[in-house]
């Protein structure tokens, strides 16, 4: 420690004493064991977010839009009257990160279309939406919510289709959610 001013010495002699302290006291309260555990489940999710492909796991019709991961209510039915906006909260997971620096950032691109009980794609849209975080940390508590504002479409069944393109991944997950526009 020749090379170290004293008043880092003692800084480091004080962290290394809390430290101590904290350990013993971690120990005492089997705290030790409860935080390897906890760093031992957080490895083994932050693996298998790689090695997994992008999904979707939350894909729901709500009340209105989200303000918050987990803050939605979903509807009651999935009718919906003519110029309602139809509001969809969406929680993709697996998702990949770009790391640039000490930063870390995920880009997914939105697709959506309409389609008739016979099939037939009555409105679609490529790049309806573009969602991107950026970061120090792996954010991956992530929501967006989507609003469909779909005018002159028809009393009757309906699905709709939303496609979440990974930019930095060729991976896509695909959810098809049935609604009914009333008269």
């Amino acid at each position: 420690m020749a090379n170290v001013p004293m008043h880092s010495r003692a800084v480091a002699a004080t962290m290394l004493l809390l430290f101590s302290n904290a350990a013993a006291y971690a120990v005492e309260n089997n705290k030790a064991s409860s935080l390897i555990a906890v760093e031992q489940a957080l490895s083994n999710y932050e693996q298998a977010w790689a090695a997994s492909n992008i999904s979707l796991e939350k894909a729901l019709f709500v009340k209105r839009p989200a303000n918050a991961y987990g803050n939605y209510e979903v509807v009651d039915t999935a009718k919906f009257a003519q110029g309602q906006p139809l509001h969809v909260y969406l929680e993709p997971v697996a998702y990949k990160f770009k790391k640039q620096a000490d930063w870390y950032s995920f880009d997914l691109t939105v697709d959506f279309a309409i389609r008739n009980q016979s099939g037939q794609i009555l409105a679609e849209k490529q790049g309806f939406a573009h969602l991107n975080s950026r970061s120090k940390n792996k954010i991956k508590e992530y929501q967006s919510s989507l609003t469909f504002a779909f005018q002159g479409l028809p009393e009757g069944k309906y699905n709709l289709l939303i496609t979440v393109h990974d930019d930095n991944a060729d991976q896509n997950a695909t959810v098809d959610l049935p609604f009914e526009m009333l008269p």
